[in-house]
């Protein structure tokens, strides 16, 4: 489903103001692609883990870009609504 939903943002135009969250969007999805595509190769004895910490890795990446996103998601819906960025305005709910 990532995949899927990757390509579907890959398909879309993005005004210039917008290149930012859609490249940390991409990114994310990608790493969560990544990280999905190396839990088959789990080995069937269960002996060799080490496709979990590629795993691992690849959710960390996915969370780096999640927060950036996310940031510029905050500075955003501060900016339409007038309301001051920061570590007050991230702390409260917006109820969307």
């Amino acid at each position: 489903m990532f995949g899927q939903f990757q390509k579907k943002v890959a398909a879309v135009e993005v005004p210039s103001s917008a290149n930012r969250s859609h490249e940390y969007l991409d990114r994310w999805l990608g790493f969560l692609v990544s990280a999905c595509q190396v839990l088959p190769n789990a080995p069937d004895d269960g002996r060799d883990t080490s496709y979990l910490r590629d795993c691992h890795d690849y959710l960390d990446d996915a969370r780096y870009a999640a927060k950036a996103l996310g940031e510029l998601r905050q500075k955003l819906h501060s900016a339409a609504s007038g309301a001051p960025a920061g570590p007050t305005a991230a702390a409260k709910p917006t109820g969307g």
